[in-house]
């Protein structure tokens, strides 16, 4: 993520909210990496927290990652087969960032 935010990544939940609902200095596909990346990192954060509260087997750091990884390469493939131009080029801009 800090590739695609550049200068203005950071871990603080306020700011991090600000800059997806106010900040108007992005592109439409920067803003929609990092509100769908966001929103990825949310619900495996909350799915991770109901299996520590039932007693499941915790998932490693790195699969979390890789998961979060591969459901916005899936996101970018799904919009490339509805041929969404403005968003199409996301996954070229996603490796990019790298």
């Amino acid at each position: 993520m800090s590739g695609v935010m550049r200068n203005q990544f950071t871990v603080d939940w306020g700011s991090l909210i600000r800059l997806t609902t106010e900040d108007i200095t992005w592109n439409k596909l920067e803003l929609f990496i990092v509100r769908y990346m966001l929103q990825s990192t949310v619900h495996a954060i909350w799915m991770e927290r109901n299996r520590r509260r039932h007693n499941e087997v915790l998932t490693p750091r790195e699969v979390l990652i890789k998961r979060l990884d591969k459901n916005m390469r899936n996101r970018f493939t799904i919009l490339q087969r509805e041929e969404n131009k403005e968003l199409a080029e996301g996954m070229a801009f996603l490796f990019g960032t790298r």
